[in-house]
């Protein structure tokens, strides 16, 4: 079985190895990016199963790098699935996430555990 490639992109540093472990825990590929330029870079270059990421990030706001993969022409980079993880709750970022086709989640309301079940059903 070929294991699934997660990119993390999540700029604090604790969070980012902690999802990390508990994903290659699970059998998943991983890597990491700190911020949204080297993580589009990297998505363009490795083109993973999926994109869990944050929204605020340094250098490329999460929402304007998720735009710019969905633009993207290669099909296969448009239609990565992706899971945003903030703690901001707010509506209108919701609805960017919706409307860029995304998961939207809060940090606050979902444990390590929670997330690596969400992460399993979709990837």
């Amino acid at each position: 079985m070929v294991k699934k490639n997660i990119l993390i992109i999540e700029d604090d540093k604790v969070l980012a190895m902690a999802l990390q472990t508990a994903l290659s825990k699970e059998g998943y590929e991983t890597e990491v990016s700190f911020d949204g330029e080297d993580g589009y870079e990297k998505i363009l270059k490795k083109q993973p199963d999926l994109i869990l990421l944050d929204i605020l990030l340094p250098k490329l706001f999460g929402l304007e790098l998720l735009a710019r993969v969905r633009e993207n022409k290669d099909k296969k980079i448009s239609s990565l699935p992706a899971v945003v993880l903030t703690n901001f709750p707010e509506e209108e970022y919701l609805e960017k996430t919706e409307k860029l086709r995304a998961d939207f989640l809060v940090k606050v309301n979902y444990s390590l555990a929670d997330i690596v079940k969400i992460i399993k059903k979709i990837a």
